[in-house]
């Protein structure tokens, strides 16, 4: 009777370990990504930001948050690609957008498929003067940042 407990406690020991091991090699991927802008981009003045992709199976997790944005300025958030063509796809779900704080403080997040991740090249953060983010013939950059090294 006692070597049939201790089969049982050492089988059952086992499956928690083959649990962790599981759960440890399927643990969630994190990339920090600087956002910033450039000098020349003068609607962005001292902007900067960070874009954090939590990577969990399939899925993607995005949450971008920025400061030094205009007070209470609409952003949406893109996609782009600039070789071999210039491409772009909106970030998440349409119309891609937050408004900044009256701080300049905004934060962002979405989740996306991880191989539709694995497509780009850079993410652009672009405001929209007139509050309207569907309007792409009004838009200025505001802060980029590289999803490839």
């Amino acid at each position: 009777m006692r070597d049939r407990w201790v089969r049982q406690m050492v089988v059952g020991g086992l499956a928690v370990v083959a649990t962790l091991a599981l759960a440890v090699g399927v643990q969630a991927q994190t990339k920090r990504i600087p956002l910033m802008a450039d000098p020349k981009w003068s609607t962005a003045g001292k902007a900067s930001g960070e874009l954090v992709i939590t990577r969990n199976g399939g899925q993607a997790e995005l949450t971008l948050t920025a400061k030094g944005l205009r007070a209470e300025g609409v952003y949406s958030v893109w996609f782009v690609n600039m070789q071999p063509q210039m491409q772009k796809a909106g970030v998440g779900q349409a119309p891609y957008a937050f408004t900044a704080k009256r701080n300049g403080q905004g934060t962002y997040k979405t989740a996306v498929s991880a191989a539709d991740l694995e497509k780009w090249q850079v993410v652009f953060i672009v405001r929209h003067p007139d509050g309207n983010p569907q309007n792409m013939q009004q838009m200025e950059d505001a802060l980029m940042g590289k999803l490839m090294p």
